[in-house]
Parts: C-alpha cells; structure tokens; sequence
C-alpha cells in the first residue's frame, strides 16, 4: 500500500498569524475558527457553573478580564474584579519548544496546582491539558495537534 505523507506545520510562533478578532466568544459546537487556531481555552466560570470556551488564534495573546479599552490579541474572561484588565499573556516560546504564560495580575494564576504569582520573573511552561485557575475561572490549556492518519488514503 502506498502511504500519505502528510508534512508537519511549522511551529505556532513561525506563523503568527493576526484575525480581527482574537479567541472570540465560541460556544465550542462549531469547533475552532476558520483561519486555524493554536490552542483552545476549555471550562467554566467557578461560581455559575458557566461553559467557557475561547480560541487562541494569534500569540502573543492577553488574558484579562473584559473592559470598554480591551486591545487587540485579547481574550476576556469575564468581567469579576479578581482576575485583571491585562492578568496572564499566553505565547510560544521556541527556546523551549512549549507554550508558555507570564503572569501579570496582582492575585496570579494557578498551573497544574501551583499558584504562580506576579512576580515569577520567567513564564511558565504549559502543555496540553494543564488545569488553569485565573480568578474565578477553571479552565484547560488544549493544545492544537498534529497527528499522522492511522490508515492512508489508499486503504480508504
């Protein structure tokens, strides 16, 4: 059987790629925008119980809580007074070949259990289904794969 070779994409930060609207509100049924996406932020609001799911589709990209001046690369999460106007920057670092979060909010962020705070002078490594608390939001990291097919077309 002749096989498929499918090439692999260059890593997130060699395609830096910029839509109007960065990790728009989704409500996870239709799956990632059209344009691709880097990751997606999976979870829920802590206090209601509230789906939420948004898009990471250019890097670098701030989290934050929602406000009337919000720039570009933005996404909200929600609009409690404990998590920040610009609380967390996601972004890819290709020293470590990983995702990584600086933290810039004054109550910090939980990684996988550890609250890191404002003052951790470096960013923190993040992979793929790590459990992220900012303020009152429970999310997962989802990192975007790129896995070879199981079968190639010709067997089809």
């Amino acid at each position: 059987p002749r096989f498929v070779t499918i090439p692999s994409p260059a890593p997130p930060s060699a395609k830096k790629r910029r839509i109007s609207e960065a990790g728009g509100e989704d409500d996870g049924e239709d799956g990632p925008p059209s344009s691709g996406a880097f990751a997606k932020l999976e979870g829920k609001c802590l206090d209601t119980s509230k789906k939420f799911v948004r898009y990471v589709t250019v890097l670098p990209t701030i989290l934050g809580r929602a406000h009337p001046n919000q720039p570009e690369k933005f996404i909200a999460l929600g609009d409690n007074k404990c998590i920040s106007k610009v609380h967390a920057i996601l972004d890819y670092d290709t020293e470590l070949d990983s995702f990584t979060i600086q933290v810039k909010g004054k109550n910090g962020v939980t990684v996988n259990r550890r609250l890191v705070p404002n003052t951790e002078p470096k960013p923190v490594k993040v992979s793929t289904k790590d459990p992220i608390r900012i303020g009152n939001l429970g999310i997962y990291f989802l990192q975007v794969t790129f896995e070879k097919p199981r079968q190639s077309y010709a067997e089809l």
